[in-house]
């Protein structure tokens, strides 16, 4: 059992997989936390981010995440963990400074954040790993974190593909949304009228 208390969040919640082409930034605050009024003794937590194209990555492009420790009640001032992201391997590895303790009530935010999410919706897995005291030795406890990636489940960005066009010419309309979807557009006079997307646009 970990000595601290571990929640994720996203920004999107749940996180939006890219379509046609689109690139989607997401961003990920894990809150660590004390639960109990006693200090404790840790050492450092380690998370390991899958990254890839599957459906159980969270990018492909590890290099674009930038890793940080905000909000931080944890230690005193001038006791700041020391924050490393290895872009190779996908660690970011969070350590604290000698001596320094995780206060009682206290918490801080891991922040990984500017990364594109990865192409396919899925279940990702992030796995923690916490180095605390237990007595005299160290002890190393595992925590598994999960969170959702997800299609649009509705279109957005709906826009005409040339804001001008000449008397008689097609208006060619485009949005971003799911192809599982059936789309009806209808104009001031006439019955809706069923349209087959394609990737980008239609009309």
């Amino acid at each position: 059992m970990a000595s601290l208390h571990y929640e994720i969040l996203t920004d999107p919640a749940p996180l939006q997989v890219p379509v046609a082409g689109e690139e989607r930034q997401g961003s990920v605050c894990i809150v660590v936390s004390n639960p109990t009024m006693d200090e404790v003794i840790w050492y450092s937590i380690e998370v390991r981010v899958p990254c890839g194209q599957a459906d159980g990555d969270l990018t492909a492009n590890p290099k674009t995440i930038s890793a940080r420790v905000e909000r931080n009640t944890a230690t005193k001032q001038g006791e700041e963990p020391i924050v490393a992201w290895d872009d190779n391997t996908g660690v970011l590895t969070v350590t604290a400074r000698p001596n320094a303790l995780f206060r009682e009530a206290g918490s801080m935010a891991l922040v990984l954040d500017g990364f594109p999410v990865s192409g396919a919706a899925g279940l990702v897995l992030l796995h923690v790993l916490e180095r605390a005291a237990n007595g005299a030795r160290v002890q190393k406890n595992p925590v598994t974190l999960s969170l959702l990636k997800q299609l649009p489940k509705v279109p957005r960005n709906f826009r005409a593909k040339q804001s001008l066009v000449a008397t008689g010419q097609d208006v060619v309309l485009q949005w971003d949304g799911p192809d599982t979807l059936v789309y009806r557009i209808q104009g001031p006079d006439g019955p809706p009228e069923t349209v087959t997307p394609t990737p980008g646009a239609t009309g």
